[in-house]
């Protein structure tokens, strides 16, 4: 085979470079023209969230909506539909545009229990009742009361035992009656096959559930423990506090 002269060499050099550059560039031109006519990554709607949804919230549909993404970055068990995330209960935090998948929420509202319908700062705390001690019974989820602690004190004026009334606490929410609750949408729950879900009072109800400060929580269990506690129910538009004198039943009153 004849070998080439250098000048040869050279333009054959040239020419496969051109070549490779012509090769290159009609390759992009034709990605580019596939992306513009549809053919790019594939892209599937899925649910996000609108903004930060804390961990522990349910969600209204405000808070998510579909967003279109290449299917490629979908996360698992990423939702479809928004339909599928209102109402549900977040089960971590999920930052604003963040996918909305079924390992972030909670399976319904029911298998969380009354925790998420406790007020923030706040505890719930039952304490035995009965129809006389409980406003004859017509006490239901949602009612405000005033709580009294009836107990017996040493009176060393008559050097005698007194029944004494007194006040503890004041506007106090009623969170569940037996085993009924209001839950975090509004809506009667029972937690068990006892009580009423139609909003009806249970006269025949052996606890109250409160919701009280950490520090309320104290007093309430002292008085539930030492004596009786009668619940009085508060009008619905009333939230004012009193100053309540300690009561003390006189000999022979």
């Amino acid at each position: 085979m004849a070998r080439l002269s250098a000048p040869g060499r050279r333009t054959a050099v040239i020419a496969a470079s051109v070549a490779g550059v012509a090769a290159f560039i009609l390759a992009f031109a034709a990605i580019e023209k596939n992306k513009d006519s549809g053919g790019g990554a594939e892209t599937v709607k899925v649910v996000v969230a609108t903004k930060e949804i804390p961990e522990q919230t349910r969600i209204t549909a405000d808070m998510v909506t579909l967003a279109d993404i290449e299917d490629v970055n979908r996360e698992s068990g990423a939702l479809r539909w928004e339909s599928d995330a209102v109402h549900m209960v977040s089960s971590q935090n999920i930052p604003a545009g963040g996918q909305v998948t079924t390992q972030k929420l909670i399976a319904d509202r029911p298998s969380v229990g009354l925790s998420l319908s406790i007020p923030e700062r706040k505890r719930a705390v039952s304490v035995s009742i009965s129809e006389v001690y409980g406003s004859g019974g017509l006490i239901v989820p949602g009612d405000f009361v005033d709580v009294v602690a009836v107990f017996k004190k040493d009176d060393l004026s008559c050097d005698c035992v007194q029944p004494v009334a007194r006040m503890i606490l004041q506007n106090v929410e009623v969170l569940a009656v037996a085993q009924t609750y209001v839950n975090s949408q509004g809506k009667l729950q029972e937690g068990s096959d006892e009580g009423d879900a139609n909003g009806d009072a249970q006269p025949t109800a052996k606890s109250v559930t409160l919701a009280v400060t950490p520090e309320e929580s104290q007093a309430l269990a002292m008085g539930d423990d030492l004596g009786e506690l009668h619940l009085a129910l508060r009008p619905l538009s009333d939230d004012s506090k009193t100053t309540v004198t300690e009561m003390l039943l006189m000999p022979g009153k």
